[in-house]
């Protein structure tokens, strides 16, 4: 008996240093692993926005979106910012009530605001049908309700009883996604990125990763004339003097202009606004171009020094939804002479004299060889 309580007495000690020692420690690293932890979560919150896609394996999948529009992010539908959905299966689905959210977990509810072409009349306006394309838009909602980003971003698909169906994400540099150049699915990756496409296609099929020249999806409405050389006035003038463009209604319909514009390509925009469109006023029917009709957009004092070149130039027309209509180039002009279409050349060439608001005059070759009615008389 006295061995053991020597014992005791000696080991009693030893744990109690022990016991100091372990304290100790786990002082030291209480202290540590939290910035090991905060380290591990900044890593993974750091990959998390990149290449997180899913593979969308239902019927309902994010098809296309537009999350740097031409013009303001929150405009009203056809502008504005807006993502699509396909339905590859074999049956019609009830949408509403589904939502998107992004990466700020903005929510984007689908109902009468979203659904593009929504008729509280008719319940097929909220039904995809199979094989058919949707677009839900933002449609005029603050940034603080939603909004797509430029940069990077992470959109995730949502039914209405909030089970998660597809996500899409993009990463772009600080200057964001190409302007009017709508995202796709990487067709390399299903997980990946979304990459660009080479047009937006809103309600149609995508036109694919963009791989070289314009896609374009022609419209009724064509340029018809360019004055980028005015003389004597100003480029910058204002109307009826400076550069304008003469667009021209070729279809048997009139045409709402509202949201159309032009670009140049330095990515100068003229707007179908009250500032550019010749005629332009509070009558709703200022902005109509009836069959057969030509309208004017002119620069009209913008800028300090116009908006086109002289030399090589392109300018493209886009529809409201940012899908390009048609692009022209030249790669010369002559003062006061304006552009019209070559009949040789896939460039304009400038016409015999500037007709703004009436028909294009003759080509040089038919004015050379054509009789004038004006003869001499002695």
């Amino acid at each position: 008996m006295p061995l053991v309580g020597i014992d005791s007495m000696l080991v009693n000690p030893m744990n109690a240093v022990l016991r100091s020692l372990s304290l100790a420690v786990l002082m030291v690293l209480s202290t540590t692993v939290p910035f090991g932890v905060s380290s591990l979560e900044q890593t993974i919150d750091a990959s998390s926005t990149s290449s997180r896609s899913l593979a969308c394996t239902g019927d309902i999948c994010l098809n296309e979106a537009l999350p740097n529009p031409n013009g303001y992010d929150n405009a009203s539908w056809p502008g504005g910012e807006w993502i699509e959905i396909h339905n590859s299966g074999n049956t019609t689905v009830d949408v509403r009530d589904w939502y998107l959210t992004n990466k700020a977990s903005k929510v984007l509810t689908f109902d009468l605001n979203s659904i593009v072409d929504y008729d509280a009349a008719d319940a097929t306006s909220w039904e995809i049908e199979p094989d058919e394309y949707m677009v839900i838009a933002r449609n005029g909602l603050p940034s603080s309700v939603f909004y797509l980003a430029n940069t990077n971003d992470i959109v995730s698909l949502f039914n209405s009883s909030g089970v998660q169906l597809d996500q899409a994400t993009w990463t772009f540099t600080s200057s964001g996604a190409p302007s009017g150049t709508s995202l796709e699915q990487d067709s390399l990756s299903a997980t990946g990125d979304w990459v660009a496409t080479n047009g937006p296609t809103p309600g149609a099929i995508n036109t694919g990763a963009s791989t070289g020249g314009p896609t374009v999806y022609p419209s009724d409405l064509v340029i018809n004339e360019v004055m980028s050389n005015p003389w004597p006035s100003n480029d910058n003038a204002t109307w009826p003097g400076g550069e304008w463009i003469e667009i021209y209604n070729s279809g048997m319909t009139s045409m709402d202009l509202t949201g159309w514009s032009l670009e140049d390509a330095a990515g100068n925009a003229l707007d179908f606004n009250a500032n550019h469109l010749v005629g332009y006023s509070n009558d709703s029917n200022s902005t109509s171009i009836a069959p057969g009709d030509t309208r004017i957009i002119a620069v009209n004092g913008s800028g300090n020094s116009g908006v086109l070149n002289n030399g090589v130039e392109t300018l493209s027309l886009f529809w409201p939804n940012g899908t390009k209509a048609q692009q022209i180039t030249w790669t010369d002009t002559e003062a006061g002479f304006s552009l019209v279409e070559s009949t040789s050349s896939q460039y304009w060439g400038y016409a015999a004299y500037p007709t703004p608001n009436a028909s294009n005059p003759l080509d040089f070759s038919v004015i050379a060889s054509t009789p004038s009615p004006i003869e001499s008389a002695e």
